[in-house]
């Protein structure tokens, strides 16, 4: 049976009979893949602790005729800070829900495992008082995150004539995939204040680290997190109850 070895972050468990498990994984080389661990739901398994924490797993993987088995596990980098806080613990899973939901399997893609791991670091480095800039983080995440799969924002040129817009008077299209100019926009297309382009364009493009230092007022930022939002659930063929769940969280 041929193995291999590669790091991994662990983005969803479901259990499987009375001891298994099933780990949806995204890992440095092979991209995503589903993992099954025998015996993993045991009390005395030496490799369940490694694989339920938020960090970065060292992993040995058994190819399979119909699954991959986890052959072993050494956790490399853990972020108890996200462990100990429900509020990161939240976003890190409507994060990871995201990154299942818009990636398929076996496809290497090595920007969205670094893009994970920044994304647990940031996180779990930012202090108490900042906790109010988690969503942040978690919209730069998800621009990030489409841009790599191809389903970025156009934000430069109006998506509907080309040409280069003034920040007033435009509108978002979700449908077409961008900004409509003040000439252009329809009756589709959601107005768009001038800021939350610039706020856009800083979070799409700004390190994900450099995400919570934006200073946004509220109306602005909850237009952020509305396009953010609707960006993302039109890629998903699911409902993303995990959106709802982080909002119920925000203090």
């Amino acid at each position: 049976m041929p193995y291999y070895r590669d790091k991994a972050i662990v983005l969803r468990v479901r259990g499987l009979r009375d001891h298994d498990r099933h780990y949806t994984v995204f890992t440095a080389e092979h991209g995503k893949a589903t993992l099954l661990a025998k015996g993993l739901r045991k009390t005395r398994s030496k490799m369940s602790p490694h694989m339920a924490t938020f960090g970065v797993v060292e992993v040995m993987i058994a190819r399979g005729k119909y699954f991959d088995r986890l052959a072993g596990a050494s956790l490399t980098e853990s972020h108890r800070a996200i462990l100990d806080s429900l509020e990161r613990m939240a976003v890190t899973q409507a994060f990871f829900l995201a990154v299942d939901g818009l990636t398929r399997k076996e496809y290497p893609e090595p920007r969205i495992f670094n893009l994970l791991n920044d994304f647990l670091q940031t996180l779990a480095d930012l202090p108490e008082w900042a906790l109010a800039s988690r969503t942040i983080v978690f919209d730069a995440a998800v621009l990030k995150l489409l841009d790599i799969l191809g389903h970025g924002l156009e934000l430069d040129v109006c998506v509907s004539c080309r040409k280069k817009f003034a920040f007033d008077g435009n509108a978002m299209n979700i449908l077409r995939g961008g900004v409509e100019c003040r000439d252009c926009r329809g009756g589709a297309s959601s107005p768009l204040a001038g800021d939350t382009i610039k706020a856009l364009r800083f979070l799409r493009f700004a390190s994900l680290r450099a995400a919570p230092a934006l200073r946004m007022g509220q109306p602005i930022r909850q237009q952020v997190a509305f396009f953010t939002d609707i960006l993302l659930t039109s890629h998903l063929e699911a409902r993303f109850d995990p959106l709802r769940y982080m909002s119920s969280l925000q203090p």
